[in-house]
């Protein structure tokens, strides 16, 4: 199995401090990015986003279950209500920093 190895190279210094941000790569069987990232089950019919259960709001503590186990438990929007589900999921964080 080859490693992929992805170089970021950032030309302009947009921030006067450093920052991070997360990079995170999901699944789901799910007919469409959107529906992985709300974390809305396709039988809902329409994407439902800031519920609470979208993986833009994951707290650092499930990233991290993510990048250790490569899935997380996590509760996903069904038309019955939100049911845990498991998603894999693994993130990379970057961090840019000042000169």
């Amino acid at each position: 199995m080859a490693a992929v190895v992805l170089v970021l190279v950032l030309a302009y210094n947009v921030y006067q401090m450093p920052v991070a941000c997360v990079l995170v790569s999901a699944f789901s069987a799910t007919f469409t990015s959107g529906q992985v990232m709300s974390c809305t089950n396709w039988s809902v019919g329409h994407e439902v986003w800031n519920n609470g259960d979208d993986i833009a709001e994951w707290p650092a503590f499930i990233i991290d279950s993510a990048n250790a186990a490569g899935t997380v438990q996590v509760p996903c929007l069904t038309p019955t209500g939100e049911i845990p589900s498991y998603v894999p999921a693994t993130a990379i964080e970057i961090v840019v920093t000042t000169n």
